[in-house]
C-alpha cells in the first residue's frame, strides 16, 4: 500500500500549535467571521509564508524557519535527486525549480522554459514530471467538461508555500494563491477555467467530472468579484460558487477567508 504524505493542512498546523478550532466541511460555513479572522489571521499568515512542512511549523523562530527550509530543498537537490533519478545535470533541475517559483499560479510555457534553461523540451517535461512525482510541483489541468481531455496549458503551483518561498521573491497574492491551491485539494478534484482573460475562474472543483464548486481567488474581494463569478460559474454548470479572500474590504463580508479552509 501506498500512502501519500503533503506538507500540513491549515488545520493540522494548528493541532500542531495547540490552537482549537472548529472543522468545517461546508464552504458556506467558512464564510468571514469576524471573531475567527482576529483570532486565527496572524497564525493563517505564518501558514501561507512558511508552509506545512512539520518541522519548519514546530519552529518557532522566524529567522530558522528560512534556513530550515533552505536545508530541506537542499538535502532534497543532494540527496532525493540523486537517489531517485539519473539526471546528468542536477544544477537545470535546481534552475527549473526557481525559474517555477516565478510563474506560480501562471500557465505553463514548456517552450519558453526550454528556451530560457538552455535544454530540449523532452527534457524540461522529464524534469517536470519528476518534480511533481517527488511532490514539489502540481501541474493543474483545465477544465474540458463531460470526459474531454483539455488542451490548455496546464496551470503551476508548489506543494508547499515555504519551498515556493525560499526559491524566489513571490508576491504576497501569489503564496495566497498558492496556499488555497493545496488547501482546496482535499476537497476533490481540482481544475481552472481558462477559455479566455474574461472567462476564467481560478479553482474549479468536480467529482466524477460533474461540476460542483466554482472558487475565485482575490487578495481584497469586492462585490463585483462575486457577481462576475456567479456569472461564469452559472454559464459553465456550476451551482454553488465562492469568492476566496484573505483580507476583508469593508462593507463586503460574503467571500470564504481563507484561514477557515482547515
Amino acid at each position: 500500500m501506498v500512502f501519500e504524505l503533503f506538507p500540513l493542512t491549515f488545520g493540522e498546523f494548528l493541532d500542531f500549535r495547540g490552537v482549537p478550532y472548529r472543522r468545517r466541511t461546508d464552504f458556506d460555513d467558512m464564510r468571514y467571521d469576524p471573531y475567527e479572522y482576529e483570532r486565527l489571521k496572524g497564525l493563517y499568515e505564518e501558514f501561507v509564508l512558511y508552509g506545512g512542512l512539520p518541522d519548519v511549523v514546530l519552529e518557532p523562530r522566524p529567522a530558522a524557519r528560512a534556513e530550515l527550509l533552505n536545508d530541506i530543498f537542499s538535502s532534497y537537490i543532494n540527496m532525493d535527486v540523486r537517489a531517485l533519478a539519473d539526471f546528468q545535470k542536477i544544477g537545470e533541475l535546481q534552475q527549473l525549480a526557481r525559474l517555477l517559483a516565478l510563474r506560480v499560479g501562471s500557465k505553463l510555457d514548456i517552450t519558453k522554459l526550454s528556451s530560457t534553461l538552455g535544454v530540449s523540451r523532452p527534457t524540461v517535461m522529464q524534469y517536470l514530471d519528476f518534480l511533481e512525482m517527488t511532490y514539489v510541483i502540481h501541474r493543474l489541468p483545465a477544465f474540458a467538461g463531460g470526459d474531454k481531455p483539455s488542451a490548455l496549458a496546464r496551470k503551476l503551483y508548489f506543494c508547499d508555500n515555504g519551498i515556493a518561498g525560499i526559491l524566489a521573491h513571490l508576491s504576497e497574492g501569489a503564496l495566497f494563491e498558492n496556499a488555497i491551491h493545496n488547501q482546496l485539494r482535499a476537497f476533490g478534484q481540482l481544475a481552472y477555467l481558462g477559455k479566455d482573460s474574461e472567462h476564467e475562474i481560478d479553482f474549479l472543483i468536480t467529482r466524477s467530472n460533474d461540476p460542483q464548486y466554482a472558487l475565485e481567488v482575490k487578495y481584497h474581494p469586492i462585490l463585483s468579484d462575486l457577481h462576475k463569478l456567479k456569472r461564469l460559474a452559472s454559464k459553465y454548470g456550476f451551482a454553488r460558487s465562492w469568492v476566496v479572500g484573505k483580507y476583508p474590504t469593508p462593507g463586503f463580508q460574503e467571500f470564504v477567508w481563507g484561514g477557515l479552509i482547515f
